[in-house]
């Protein structure tokens, strides 16, 4: 059975006081734009992250403020610990299609 836990709106200083932070920095060789669109493009992920199997989304698009979508994961760490693949619902709660920062 799945443990889900419900989506709540924070404040933005909650990436820094949460009870679990995970950091990951990379640089990219793209436009900030050019990265938002292939993270906003559901059938780019299979190429750059193969593990997701599935994105729906439970919102319309186009994306914008209070847009949530299910990524469904298939790899073999979350079978091995969990019993079965990984569903994660990302909310929006900050976007800003037009600019060049975007954070989600």
């Amino acid at each position: 059975m799945p443990c889900m836990f419900p989506l709540r709106e924070e404040p933005e200083s909650f990436l820094e006081t949460a009870p679990w932070i995970f950091r990951s920095e990379l640089e990219l060789d793209v436009s900030a734009e050019t990265c938002f669109q292939i993270l906003l493009d559901d059938n780019a992920w299979s190429i750059w992250h193969p593990e997701v199997t599935n994105i729906q989304w439970q919102t319309p698009k186009p994306v914008q403020k209070g847009s949530v979508r299910t990524v469904l994961y298939k790899d073999w760490l979350s079978y091995l610990l969990l019993g079965g693949p990984i569903t994660m619902e990302e909310k929006y709660d900050t976007f800003d299609g037009g600019g060049a920062t975007k954070k989600f």
